[in-house]
């Protein structure tokens, strides 16, 4: 993972989470070293709008926007004056005039929130997030007003949320409609509404893993493919948590290789895989191969 990603998800991280994550527990998530996690730190503290805080007691962070950190929606996309700054601070910090240049090449071309699908950093998703936050501090009901899911359907969902991930554009909550723990997108909530009704369901809040996909299931597996250049691309643009799961392809020049736990149905890598099947080879397992050719069958049989 560069630099510039690993500051984001690290602010991402931070954000969503303020006062939870030590140092370990950071450079674990996101696969550094602690000198790399300072380094960081320096990195973002030489921005005069936002700070990481260490704090002494705890031993944990969190981010103040002007010294007056109160609430998530105070924090906004980076104006081009701030991103000018973050370049300066990374090219004086990554010690190589060439490093620094090619990273400075690929900032002014890809640093904006919106082209990275940080989509959860634009005003009204904030507004959304904090609500969501608030009624999960008081332990409050919502209600998600208009949300669109897989069915197509449009309607009200009155839930209880325990797990909001910005950086996975989810939300999990007690859904009173199908009565269980249900996973929803959070751009594809309209709108929150924070109701009086205190939770009555603490007890079925079951969190489940949920892999880059956005798919939540206990049963996960690993799989392992070779991405072209394009495949690489979409594949970040559209799920940007996959890019901590890729390395360059060490047998291969201008390839890269993706590796992680998706859920064991393979629901949302199987529509990319289709979608991009000349541009990606399935290394691992036998049985993801055997539902894509599944598929493609389906499909034949339609034409």
């Amino acid at each position: 993972m560069n630099p510039r990603e690993r500051i984001l998800r690290l602010l991402l991280r931070v954000l969503n989470n303020p006062g939870r994550y030590t140092r370990k527990q950071l450079a674990e998530q996101l696969d550094c070293t602690a000198a790399q996690l300072q380094s960081d730190t320096r990195v973002i503290n030489t921005l005069g709008e936002m700070s990481l805080v260490h704090d002494p007691h705890t031993h944990t962070y969190r981010i103040e926007i002007n010294n007056q950190f109160t609430a998530l929606d105070q924090f906004r996309p980076l104006s081009e004056e701030e991103r000018y700054l973050i370049i300066q601070a990374l090219h004086r910090g990554m010690g190589s005039a060439k490093k620094a240049a090619l990273l400075q090449s690929k900032i002014e071309g890809l640093y904006d929130f919106q082209q990275l699908g940080l989509r959860q950093l634009r005003h009204p998703a904030i507004v959304k997030i904090n609500r969501l936050e608030g009624a999960k501090a008081a332990q409050q009901k919502v209600k998600l007003v208009n949300y669109r899911s897989n069915s197509n359907k449009i309607r009200d969902r009155v839930v209880e949320p325990f797990l909001i991930n910005p950086e996975l554009d989810t939300l999990q909550a007690y859904d009173y409609i199908h009565a269980t723990t249900r996973h929803f997108r959070l751009s594809r909530i309209e709108r929150v509404e924070l109701l009086t009704e205190a939770w009555e369901m603490t007890h079925r809040h079951e969190s489940l893993p949920t892999d880059v996909f956005r798919i939540r299931d206990l049963n996960q597996v690993t799989v392992k493919l070779r991405l072209s250049i394009r495949a690489y691309n979409v594949l970040v643009e559209t799920y940007p948590t996959a890019t901590a799961y890729i390395d360059p392809d060490p047998e291969r020049a201008d390839h890269y290789i993706f590796q992680g736990k998706v859920n064991g149905d393979y629901k949302g890598i199987d529509s990319f895989l289709m979608g991009y099947a000349d541009q990606v080879e399935v290394l691992s397992p036998a049985s993801l191969r055997t539902h894509l050719r599944g598929l493609a069958e389906g499909i034949l049989e339609k034409l």
